[in-house]
């Protein structure tokens, strides 16, 4: 039963890939899809060059993988400011994900990879926060990005059970770190080594949660 990792050559997706490995899945069954495919490559994996944003793309790939599960982690930086760039791949690339997992008829679960920002309003902290929290949609969420993961997040949750057998679900993730993380750790060793890493605001016991 083939798998398919969108954003599998990303931080997040190949470790998804790896574990799927590790985990018993066949090199044959797992496919990973991105927009570029020159990182990341695990032997074996079958990779496909290609932009979500594209429904003439996606829809000849999705009927020639005939997956059976499909695990959506592709998305800008959460630190994109390009609202067009936001909404083309987040919302409209999600939709096109959707629609075509869809028409295949194949795909048993769709797995969005949310953010755990959707209930934060980035002005107030957030403590023992659960999914109980409203969602916040721009403009009562500040954060763009922010904003349109909520929608994609609509998008899937809207479409369980409602073409065929095919359930979705969304998790939300904080900040991830890892191997291989270009982001949180190389940016806190960057600041530390040129003398921003001396200040903080508050008692200095704030918390704040990791993936």
């Amino acid at each position: 039963s083939p798998i398919l990792v969108i954003g599998g050559t990303d931080f997040l997706g190949h470790h998804l890939v790896q574990d799927l490995l590790d985990n018993g899945v066949k090199h044959d069954q797992i496919h990973a899809l991105d927009l570029k495919t020159d990182r990341n490559l695990v032997s074996g994996v079958t990779y496909h060059q290609a932009d979500i944003t594209s429904k003439s793309a996606i829809d000849p790939l999705l009927q020639k993988v005939r997956p059976t599960v499909v695990s959506h982690t592709a998305s800008p930086n959460p630190f994109e400011t390009n609202r067009a760039i936001l909404d083309k791949v987040n919302i409209d690339g999600t939709r096109n994900l959707i629609e075509g997992a869809q028409e295949v008829g194949m795909v048993k679960a769709f797995i969005y990879t949310s953010s755990s920002s959707l209930v934060h309003d980035h002005y107030h902290p957030l403590i023992n926060a659960d999914e109980t929290l409203p969602v916040l949609y721009y403009p009562q969420q500040s954060n763009y990005y922010s904003h349109t993961k909520a929608v994609a997040e609509d998008i899937v949750l809207a479409a369980n059970r409602r073409v065929g057998s095919m359930l979705t679900v969304a998790l939300r993730p904080t900040s991830m770190y890892g191997e291989g993380d270009e982001g949180q750790i190389p940016n806190l060793v960057r600041n530390a080594r040129a003398g921003r890493a001396g200040h903080h605001i508050g008692p200095g016991n704030n918390k704040f949660d990791n993936t």
